[in-house]
């Protein structure tokens, strides 16, 4: 939503025109590789690593994720994972980089000894656990800002597990002597995150059965007045045959403190020319910007995301989902910019601030990764709620649900607008952030449907 004074700090996700590591948990998703077949998708970015075809790379970073998943899930059951400090993925290197405090676990030494030819494990000393460094960044979020409006807006733990890094909004040398910080303890590196905080982030009409990347709306009116748009992220099942849409939280209302609330997810039809009601919201977390709609009557959803440039109706299964790590390849697909790939995970275990003058919210356990590609566009206005992903053999990995982009503006090259389905241009980023599948799954009691 526009900001209506001049210390703007964050701004929501969706696209609106006035007239706008390691984050794992067991994914109890179904097998990722599956016996669909089909029509297969190229991803125009050059390749990176020296890998023949995007296939062969994620088929490499997918092999090493489910081991970093296996380590995880096995050191939580033994009872150890407080020794867990950082794990780094390196498709390029066919390698994975463990943090770990401590003597490291006979179960977990089993994962690391046994891997596939070609794949390694590198243990590295941590010096402090996740856990030590997720204590020690929350009283920095209940710091108040100095005389001179310096704000801590992100907590991030350090890759190597050695420490925070705090970007500011602000004076970086303000930012030490705030009160939080002095008393913290523990090693920090202190950023500028630009002068203005992290901006939170549709294919055209569809009907039922929905895809994931789709266009939802805020409200019933927005289309005619003020075309408040979000991304549709990924198909849920919610028992007793009911099917429902995982997107972002912040997409849902016009706001998230104050009624009057319209839960309602709204849809245009295949013409793009009216909109109707889709579904209900049954599930909301602000903290973690992710909501769940429960669809409407027989409609359904279908296990599938859009994939490709603004308006495309190639689509691709979704297989399962895996945990996300620093040093990750990633895509997007949101409705208002499309497929982007050559994004690198390079912050995990996020806690940050978005928001606008009215509303600031904490957003905790996001993820987020910058475009390697210069000028290149990782997520734009509009495509908040889209899915973030990997793609395999069969179709798609399920990776997370876009909430936000980032300060540094790139060029929007590739919208709605420029394909003149849009009134306005949008703001496109070179990073996103979002909040890992499986976690927001788990969190809103669902389950992600696979083909």
């Amino acid at each position: 939503m526009p900001s209506k004074g001049s210390t703007k700090l964050l701004v929501a996700a969706m696209a609106v025109v006035a007239t706008s590591g390691l984050l794992t948990l067991p994914a109890g998703a179904a097998n990722e590789e599956s016996s669909l077949t089909g029509d297969s998708y190229e991803i125009p970015d050059p390749v990176p690593g020296g890998f023949a075809s995007w296939s062969d790379l994620m088929s490499v970073q997918n092999s090493l994720n489910r081991r970093a998943d296996e380590i995880t899930e096995t050191a939580e059951a033994a009872g150890v994972a407080n020794g867990l400090g950082s794990i780094i993925v390196s498709a390029p290197m066919r390698r994975i980089d463990l943090y770990w405090k401590g003597s490291l676990p006979s179960s977990v030494l089993a994962l690391v000894d046994d891997l596939p030819s070609g794949q390694s494990v590198k243990v590295h000393d941590a010096s402090y656990t996740l856990a030590q460094l997720k204590e020690a960044a929350a009283p920095l979020t209940q710091q108040a800002a100095s005389s001179d409006g310096t704000r801590i807006v992100r907590i991030t733990p350090r890759p190597e597990a050695d420490g925070l890094e705090i970007g500011v909004v602000g004076n970086v040398d303000a930012a030490r002597n705030l009160t939080a910080v002095a008393k913290m303890g523990i090693p920090s590196t202190i950023v500028n995150d630009g002068g203005v905080a992290p901006e939170s982030g549709n294919r055209d009409g569809e009907f039922a059965p929905y895809h994931g990347g789709g266009g939802v709306w805020r409200y019933k009116e927005s289309k005619a007045v003020s075309y408040n748009m979000c991304s549709t992220g990924f198909a849920v099942s919610m028992g007793y045959n009911s099917d429902g849409i995982i997107t972002a939280n912040h997409c849902g209302r016009a706001s998230e403190n104050a009624p009057p609330y319209d839960d309602s997810m709204y849809i245009a039809d295949s013409m793009n020319s009216n909109l109707y009601t889709a579904g209900s919201r049954n599930f909301s977390s602000v903290e973690r910007d992710i909501s769940t709609y429960k669809l409407s009557g027989t409609y359904k959803a279908k296990a599938e995301i859009f994939r490709g440039a603004v308006g495309s109706t190639f689509s691709s299964p979704v297989t399962g989902s895996l945990g996300v790590y620093l040093g990750d390849y990633v895509c997007t697909s949101g409705a208002m910019t499309g497929e982007h790939c050559s994004i690198t995970v390079d912050r995990v275990w996020d806690t940050i601030l978005t928001g606008d003058d009215d509303e600031i919210h904490w957003r905790y356990e996001m993820a987020s990764g910058r475009n390697q590609l210069p000028g290149a566009i990782a997520s734009g206005g509009g495509d908040s709620g889209g899915p973030v992903f990997t793609p395999n053999s069969y179709g798609v990995t399920a990776m997370g649900v876009i909430s936000y982009g980032d300060v540094v503006h790139v060029p929007c090259e590739s919208t709605k607008f420029n394909a003149g389905t849009w009134p306005v241009q949008t703001i496109c980023y070179n990073r996103v952030g979002f909040q890992p599948i499986n976690a927001a799954t788990l969190r809103a009691g669902v389950t992600l449907k696979t083909s």
